[in-house]
C-alpha cells in the first residue's frame, strides 16, 4: 500500500508536466554534478494554496536508500535528503490527509506565486542530475460584480449590428472566453458570430436578440465573468424618423458652414482689394512726386541765371523763381536812366 500511494503520487505529478528538453533561462549549479547527455524538463501547473510533491530520481531507487541528494531552486540550493527522508520547502504546515512515503520527496505545502521557478535534485556521491520540475502558478483575478459590458451601440435600433466587448481579466494560462445568453450557452443563429478579440457580433438586431448576454473567461484556476442586458431596439420608424432629423442637422451644419466660408472669403477679396487700392494711390503719388521733382530739375538746368558765384544745384532749386509761380505775370522792361524820354502827346 505505501508503495502503491508513492507510485500515485509520482503519476500525478508526471501528468500535470509537459516533458522538454530545452535548457533556457535555467540557472545550473554544477558543484558535484557530471556531465549528462539529456536532462529531461517537466512543466508543471498548479494552484495557489495547493500542494505538491516533487521525486529525486537518482535515490528513488533500492541502491540509493541511503544516498544523500541536494535540492535546488533556480541554481540555490535549498534541501537536503536522502533515500529515506523527505523535505518540506521553507518548513511549511502540511495540509496533506495521508502519510507521504520517505524517499527524497521535496513537499511544497501551500503555494504561492513566489514559489514559481525551476526545480532540480543533485545526488551527491554521483553528481546525477533528476529531471527539472518548472513550476508555474496558475491564477485568475475575479472580475467586479457592479462591472458591465460595453456595447456599440448602447440603444441599437432595428435590423442594426451591434457589439458587445468582452471585459478582460489578469490571468495565467490566457482563459478562454464562452459568451452567454440568458444563462445558456448562445443560441446558434445566422446573426451570432464571436470577432477574433472574443467580442460577440449580433448582425440585424431585433426583438428575439433581446436579453442578458455573459462573457465568461475561464482557465484552470477558475472563472469569472461579466455582463450586460440589451433592450428592446428602437423600430424602423423611429430610425427613420432619427435619420431624417440627423440629416437635417447635417444638412444645416453644412450650410452654415458654407455660408461662413463664403463670408471669410468675401471679406478677404475686400480685404486684399483695399490693400491693392491703397498700394496704387501710394504708387501713383511717388509718380506724381517723382514726375513734378524731375520736372523741377529739368527747368533749372535749362534756364540757370548768370550770378556771382557758383550756386549747387540744390539751392538753386529751392530758389523762388518767378516763373514757377502760379497766376499772371507781367513783363517789365528796364528804362534807361542817363536818357530822358520825351513823352507823346497821347500818352499825356
Amino acid at each position: 500500500m505505501k508503495y502503491l500511494l508513492l507510485l500515485l503520487i509520482i503519476f500525478l505529478n508526471k501528468i500535470e508536466g509537459r516533458p522538454s528538453n530545452t535548457f533556457e533561462n535555467i540557472r545550473f549549479n554544477n558543484d558535484g554534478a557530471i556531465k549528462q547527455d539529456k536532462v529531461n524538463i517537466i512543466d508543471l501547473l498548479t494552484l495557489k494554496g495547493t500542494s505538491t510533491v516533487l521525486s529525486c530520481d537518482p535515490i528513488f531507487s533500492s541502491e540509493g536508500a541511503k544516498k544523500e541528494a541536494t535540492w535546488f531552486k533556480d541554481g540555490s540550493p535549498i534541501a537536503y535528503v536522502t533515500g529515506e527522508t523527505n523535505a518540506i520547502y521553507e518548513n511549511r504546515t502540511l495540509n496533506f490527509n495521508n502519510t507521504i512515503p520517505k524517499v527524497g520527496f521535496l513537499i511544497l505545502s501551500n503555494i504561492k506565486m513566489d514559489d514559481e521557478g525551476d526545480y532540480w535534485c543533485l545526488r551527491k556521491d554521483t553528481g546525477q542530475i533528476g529531471e527539472i520540475s518548472r513550476i508555474r502558478v496558475s491564477y485568475i483575478y475575479k472580475l467586479e460584480d457592479d462591472i458591465e459590458l460595453v456595447a456599440t451601440p448602447s440603444r441599437p435600433f432595428e435590423g442594426e449590428m451591434v457589439e458587445i466587448e468582452c471585459a478582460f481579466s489578469e490571468a495565467f494560462p490566457a482563459p478562454a472566453v464562452n459568451w452567454l445568453f440568458n444563462g445558456s450557452t448562445l443560441p446558434t443563429r445566422v446573426n451570432y458570430a464571436v470577432a477574433p478579440n472574443a467580442s460577440l457580433l449580433i448582425y440585424h438586431y431585433s426583438i428575439a436578440d433581446v436579453g442578458r448576454y455573459e462573457c465568461v473567461l475561464t482557465n484552470f484556476a477558475g472563472t469569472t465573468k461579466a455582463g450586460i442586458t440589451l433592450s428592446l431596439p428602437i423600430s424602423s420608424t423611429a430610425h427613420s424618423d432619427s435619420l431624417q432629423q440627423r440629416n437635417i442637422h447635417r444638412f444645416n451644419i453644412l450650410q452654415n458652414n458654407s455660408l461662413q466660408q463664403q463670408n471669410i472669403h468675401r471679406f478677404n477679396i475686400l480685404q486684399n482689394s483695399t490693400l491693392m487700392f491703397l498700394i496704387g494711390c501710394l504708387s501713383t503719388i511717388c509718380l506724381i512726386l517723382i514726375y513734378l521733382f524731375g520736372g523741377m530739375i529739368w527747368y533749372r538746368l535749362m534756364n540757370r541765371r548768370p550770378c556771382i558765384g557758383q550756386i549747387p544745384l540744390w539751392q538753386s532749386i529751392l530758389r523762388a523763381d518767378p516763373a514757377l509761380a502760379p497766376g499772371f505775370r507781367k513783363v517789365v522792361a528796364p528804362t534807361d536812366s542817363t536818357r530822358p524820354r520825351l513823352l507823346q502827346t497821347d500818352e499825356i
